[in-house]
């Protein structure tokens, strides 16, 4: 005789694969409403591949090519593209205004990495996201962010996280004036990515540029990065 607790096992194995945006905005708002009571970065972890896991079902049914998907909540914001491989060198991805960041790619991205076979054309999610100041994600001794943290990241067309390090010519990360606490960078900022192996802050393979204005006149905090990542820009106990 079949349970209750057998249906509702049934239930769940039958959920959709896909998330369409409005699935995706629910996700985001109750995402938002739990991230104040996560205290540890054990449960930030897992907070976080909950998030991812509903990022990757939203974005198996984006159309490759087609217009982002730009998502906010009260303190959570998430652009998430669909990108032909052959597209993604020199790939400027604009979010300033929305996520809080603008990333660019460099010439020849693709072809200095082993990511992806050079003549399978595949349809690449790239994934930003900005989270508050405040994660638990390091020790207060190890760097503290005073801009939102940002996730930076490249999906296959499985979902799978792709490993982008190393790279010969860096990804340019561009901080909003306004992701930062207080509407501006601190003296001394720096810009820094979690190293989840040591569990700190570190400044590995990220370069701080410092100050930037664009053609509009737009001032944003510049860093460059050869791996992608979560990022901040921040301050070092030696600096605070």
């Amino acid at each position: 005789q079949t349970s209750e607790e057998d249906y509702s096992e049934l239930a769940e194995a039958l959920e959709p694969v896909f998330l369409d945006e409005s699935d995706m905005k629910l996700a985001l708002d109750t995402a938002s409403n739990i991230l104040p009571s996560i205290s540890d970065y054990d449960k930030w972890s897992q907070f976080q591949n909950s998030f991812n896991s509903a990022a990757t079902a939203m974005q198996a049914g984006q159309l490759c090519d087609a217009d982002p998907s730009v998502l906010q909540s009260d303190s959570i914001a998430v652009a998430l593209h669909a990108l032909s491989q052959s597209t993604l060198a020199a790939r400027s991805l604009q979010h300033a205004s929305d996520v809080g960041v603008d990333v660019s790619l460099p010439e020849g991205f693709m072809e200095v990495s082993d990511m992806m076979d050079s003549n399978d054309d595949a349809c690449i999610r790239a994934r930003i996201s900005s989270w508050p100041a405040s994660l638990p994600l390091a020790s207060s001794g190890s760097g503290s962010p005073r801009s939102k943290v940002f996730s930076v990241s490249l999906h296959d067309q499985y979902g799978q996280e792709m490993a982008v390090k190393d790279l010969e010519r860096p990804i340019d990360v561009k901080v909003s004036l306004d992701s930062f606490i207080g509407g501006q960078a601190p003296e001394g900022a720096t810009c820094m990515f979690f190293d989840p192996a040591q569990g700190s802050w570190s400044t590995d393979g990220v370069t701080t540029v410092g100050i930037a204005t664009g053609s509009d006149g737009t001032s944003t905090f510049h860093c460059q990065t050869v791996h992608l990542s979560q990022f901040a820009v921040g301050l070092f106990a030696t600096d605070a």
